[in-house]
């Protein structure tokens, strides 16, 4: 499936890179149609003939370069880049605001009333902290099936056969 997706992605690039050549194609028809116009546009915007045909091709090549990925690309492999991706994400938290906020409002419920906007920063930034730790934590268990894995409340996690 991942493979069939792959060339999906790569006939849709060559459908984008087609579009855009014909594109290029009218937009010079249409520029040096009428020869006074082409020649101005020649001399003093000469990027301007360029631009439009070159703003649709670079539209492809996102699916470009993901289709061939998963083409080359085994599932594993793609698993392992995101979780490493994932892990840098996690790591980019600052782990003393995650602590500063769960002290302060987590632990006491008074100071939610008494700064509610600091309240909706705190839950935003764990929503954004745990959701990459659960995105993590399932990529981890796609790629190791036997091994159960609990998640600790900062994102590492432990075999619970260590326990």
């Amino acid at each position: 499936m991942q493979k069939m997706y792959g060339l999906l992605l790569v006939c849709v690039a060559l459908v984008i890179y087609t579009t855009a050549i014909s594109i290029g194609i009218a937009w010079f028809a249409f520029c040096f149609g009428t020869f006074l116009i082409g020649v101005i546009l020649l001399l003093f915007a000469p990027l301007l003939l360029i631009t439009p045909p070159m703003f649709v091709f670079s539209l492809g090549h996102a699916p470009m370069a993901y289709g061939m990925k998963l083409l080359v690309n085994s599932k594993q492999e793609l698993w392992e880049g995101q979780l490493e991706s994932l892990n840098k994400k996690i790591m980019e938290f600052d782990q003393e605001r995650l602590d500063y906020y769960m002290t302060k409002f987590y632990h006491t419920h008074e100071n939610r009333a008494l700064f509610p906007e600091e309240w909706k920063e705190c839950q935003s930034y764990n929503k954004a902290f745990f959701n990459t730790v659960f995105k993590r934590d399932k990529l981890y268990q796609k790629l190791n099936k036997n091994t159960p894995f609990i998640s600790t409340a900062h994102g590492g996690g432990r075999n619970s056969k260590e326990l």
